[in-house]
């Protein structure tokens, strides 16, 4: 009997030492606030964002959104935008099979994230005027993967006839990852692990758009978002987890090939990128792939050289569109490194207004 009771104190013993330490940690990371990116929510209304059989992203068909970031208990941007029939943020309405003359692809900055759909404005106010149809897949957390995905369903689908590709440096570093959605939220699917109940999924994945009423006040969009951020252990090992469960593939392409010796401001470009591009050129021809480089931070006023670099392994051309068209900082958002309404309609200007950009686009159908 004594030697049992000996045995269940040692037991408890050996829980209480494994428990105390977790524990602390736990509290240690909450009152911290830690994993830091937690402190970050992305609310979206209005529909989910999820990759389509074609393997695009794509929003439900005609729906009104609205898409916020909150930091803590402040507001980063909240604003509205609408999908068109295909559910991107694209005008008009394109049919099946509709042939268009220029294809556009890009992530959130040519999404329009945290402003608005300026892209969709180009269209109204100057490409469909020129007798240009356009179609632009541009969606947030795209990389050079997703433009590749893209640009086959343009040329395959609607047999568009140029490509014009809006860049920033990092979208080079993205491998593709098809988005997924729960009902609670959108995310980047981690394959087997989705299967994990949906508010699992929801407060452990690392890149999540929750889901949200529409209509919300400040107030209520500021409490749905507290209610979401979820710090301490569970969260930081769940991020430690997905990271090491990613495809080695995934991870390959951010390590794979191009000489040591080079220096990019993210690292070598993936062999996955540049493999990418390739598929881009052989669609097209390089003569009717257009690449623009927009500005991603503040006063990016001369070249970095990844554009120069680009162009060179790829034989694409690529337009440094941030060396001519700086954004200052008060044209980015205070919490966030997305631009605001203003940056926006500087790209916008821009975009519109440049002459290679404008001789590019009007080639298209000899226009």
């Amino acid at each position: 009997m004594a030697r049992n009771i000996q045995k269940l104190a040692n037991l408890l013993l050996i829980l209480i030492s494994i428990t105390l330490p977790l524990v602390a940690a736990d509290i240690v990371l909450k009152a911290l606030k830690l994993p830091r990116n937690a402190s970050r929510t992305m609310l979206l209304s209005g529909g989910d964002l999820s990759s389509g059989r074609e393997g695009f992203r794509r929003y439900p068909s005609h729906r009104n959104l609205e898409q916020s970031a909150i930091y803590d208990r402040s507001i980063a941007y909240r604003y509205a935008y609408a999908s068109n029939n295909l559910g991107l943020i694209s005008w008009p309405d394109i049919g099946k099979g509709q042939p268009v003359d220029l294809a556009i692809a890009g992530d959130s900055y040519a999404e329009g994230q945290g402003g608005f759909a300026w892209i969709k404005q180009w269209q109204q106010q100057t490409l469909r005027p020129r007798g240009l149809l356009s179609i632009n897949y541009a969606i947030a957390g795209s990389g050079f993967e997703d433009f590749a995905v893209a640009a086959r369903n343009a040329r395959t689908q609607h047999h568009a006839q140029r490509l014009l590709v809006l860049f920033i440096e990092h979208d080079a570093y993205r491998p593709y990852q098809p988005m997924a959605s729960n009902g609670r939220c959108s995310f980047y699917s981690n394959g087997d692990l989705d299967r994990l109940p949906a508010p699992l999924v929801c407060s452990l994945y690392g890149v999540v758009w929750h889901h949200v009423p529409p209509g919300l006040s400040n107030a209520q969009l500021i409490q749905e978002s507290l209610n979401r951020q979820h710090y301490g252990l569970i969260p930081a090992l769940n991020q430690l987890l997905l990271q090491a469960s990613r495809p080695k593939s995934a991870k390959q392409t951010l390590l794979q090939q191009q000489t040591a010796t080079q220096t990019r401001r993210f690292g070598p470009i993936p062999a996955a990128s540049r493999a990418a591009l390739q598929r881009i050129k052989a669609l097209y021809g390089p003569a009717n792939v257009l690449l623009v480089q927009l500005p991603d931070r503040p006063g990016q006023q001369a070249s970095t050289g990844f554009g120069e670099h680009l162009q060179t392994i790829t034989g694409l051309t690529v337009h440094n569109l941030a060396a001519r068209c700086p954004l200052s900082k008060d044209q980015f958002h205070r919490l966030d490194n997305h631009p605001n309404s203003s940056g926006y309609r500087k790209l916008q200007t821009c975009v519109a207004n440049d002459p290679v950009i404008r001789r590019f686009v009007l080639q298209a159908e000899g226009h």
